[in-house]
C-alpha cells in the first residue's frame, strides 16, 4: 500500500462522520416516515381482513377508541376503525352464507363451523388483543395455535367437548381463565393449568348435567380435578357452579400432601350452584378468604355457622337464599368484620335486620325491605342500604 493513500475508515468512524453531517435529522425524518407509513397502511390493510372476516359471521370485537367520534362522523367509521387496535375478540365460529330458494328468491345466512386453526392465526397479527371468548367448538389442531396466543391474559373457552387442555401450560401470561370441565376431563389436563405462573382468576362451568345422580366414582374424581386446580399458588379468585356438596367437600378438604388447596384464595364465587349448608363444613379451611358469593344456593340460617369463624371475610352475597330468615341475624351480627351484605331476595325483615345494628363496620347493605329512618340510624352513617 502506497503511504501516500489514505486508510479506510470503518464501520464505527462511517457512522459517526454521516452522523455529525447537517443532512443527518433530514434523512432520519424521512426514513422514519417511510417506515410508518409502511407499518401503518399493512396496520390497516390486516385491520380491514379482521374487519371483514369478523362482519362475515366469526364473531365481533372491541377496539381501543383512538379518533374522536366527530371525526369518524365526518370521515366514516369504516374507514377509521381499521387503525384502531383489537382488544377483545368473541368467536362465534360462524360463516356467512346465501340460501337459495326454490322461487328464485335467496337470503343471506350465518351457518355454525367449528373455529378453525387458520382463523386463530389471524389473531396472532393483533399485538393488543388481551381478551379472547370462544364459544364454538374448536377443531383438534386448533389448540396448538391457540398456545401460541402470547399476548392473551383473559381466555374463555365455553365449549371443551374434544378436552384437550395441555396446551394452557405454554400461556404464561395468562391471568384469567374461563372453561366448562366434567367427569371426563382428565386430571393430569387440569393440573397443568394449575401451573400457569400468573392465574389469579378461573371460572369453571362444572358440567353437572352430564354427571349421573347415582355414579359413585365420577363425581369424587370431580373434586380431585377441581383439588388440582386450586391447588395453584398464585390462584386468588375461583368462581365456579358446583354440582352438588361432594364436589365443594372435596375441593375444600385437606390434600394427601397435609395441606389445603385453597389456601391463597380469597374470593370463591358460587353463585347458583347445588349445595346446601353440608357443602359448607370445610369452608373455614380457606384462611383468607374475603368475598364469599352464595347467591341463588339452597343455604339456610344453619349453613350460616359455618362460614362464622372466618375472621377474614368481608363481604357474603345471600341474594335469592329463600332459606335465610330473621334466625340468620343472630350469626350475622356476630361477623364483626363484615363490609357488605347482600340479603336481597330472603325472608329477612326489618326486624332482623335492626339486630344487625353491631356491624360497624358494615359500608353496604342490599335488602328488600323498605329502608326507613329508624334502619338507616341503626348501620353507620357512611353505610349505604339499598334495594334490589
Amino acid at each position: 500500500m502506497n503511504p501516500s493513500t489514505p486508510s479506510r475508515r470503518t464501520i464505527s468512524q462511517r457512522w459517526k462522520r454521516w452522523r455529525q453531517s447537517h443532512w443527518f435529522p433530514y434523512i432520519l425524518f424521512i426514513t422514519l416516515l417511510m417506515v410508518g407509513g409502511i407499518w401503518q397502511a399493512y396496520q390497516y390493510w390486516w385491520g380491514v381482513q379482521i374487519q371483514r372476516w369478523l362482519a362475515d359471521g366469526a364473531g365481533s370485537a372491541n377496539r381501543i377508541a383512538v379518533f374522536p367520534a366527530s371525526w369518524k362522523t365526518t370521515i366514516g367509521t369504516r374507514y377509521l376503525e381499521p387503525f384502531e387496535p383489537i382488544t377483545h375478540v368473541r368467536l362465534f365460529g360462524g360463516r356467512l352464507s346465501e340460501m337459495k330458494f326454490p322461487d328464485g328468491t335467496s337470503r343471506k345466512i350465518v351457518r355454525a363451523v367449528p373455529t378453525s386453526p387458520s382463523d386463530l392465526r389471524m389473531l396472532k397479527w393483533l399485538p393488543y388483543l388481551s381478551n379472547l371468548q370462544i364459544y364454538s367448538e374448536l377443531e383438534p389442531d386448533s389448540w396448538e395455535v391457540l398456545a401460541d396466543l402470547q399476548q392473551l391474559k383473559s381466555l374463555s373457552i365455553h365449549r371443551t367437548r374434544d378436552s384437550i387442555l395441555h396446551f394452557s401450560e405454554k400461556m404464561n401470561r395468562l391471568s384469567e381463565l374461563s372453561l366448562e370441565i366434567n367427569e371426563w376431563t382428565s386430571l393430569s389436563e387440569l393440573k397443568s393449568i394449575a401451573q400457569i405462573p400468573h392465574l389469579r382468576k378461573l371460572r369453571l362451568g362444572v358440567e353437572g348435567d352430564r354427571l349421573p345422580q347415582k355414579n359413585t366414582e365420577g363425581r369424587p374424581f370431580l373434586g380431585e380435578q377441581l383439588q388440582g386446580l386450586a391447588a395453584s399458588r398464585s390462584l386468588t379468585i375461583i368462581e365456579a357452579s358446583i354440582p352438588d356438596d361432594s364436589v365443594l367437600l372435596a375441593l375444600t378438604d385437606r390434600l394427601p400432601n397435609g395441606n389445603f388447596p385453597l389456601i391463597k384464595v380469597s374470593e370463591l364465587r358460587l353463585s347458583g350452584s347445588n349445595i346446601s349448608n353440608a357443602g359448607l363444613t370445610n369452608l373455614h379451611h380457606v384462611p383468607n378468604l374475603v368475598h364469599l358469593d352464595l347467591s341463588q344456593t339452597n343455604v339456610d340460617d344453619g349453613g350460616l355457622e359455618s362460614i362464622k369463624s372466618i375472621p377474614t371475610l368481608r363481604t357474603l352475597y345471600l341474594a335469592g337464599c329463600y332459606g335465610i330468615t330473621d334466625r340468620a341475624t343472630e350469626v350475622l351480627a356476630d361477623m364483626a368484620g363484615l363490609e357488605s351484605l347482600n340479603v336481597a331476595g330472603t325472608r329477612l325483615t326489618q326486624a332482623g335486620l335492626l339486630k344487625l345494628g353491631t356491624l360497624k363496620r358494615l359500608r353496604s347493605l342490599r335488602c328488600d325491605v323498605k329502608v326507613t329512618p329508624e334502619l338507616q340510624q341503626c348501620f353507620p352513617p357512611n353505610c349505604k342500604i339499598g334495594r334490589r
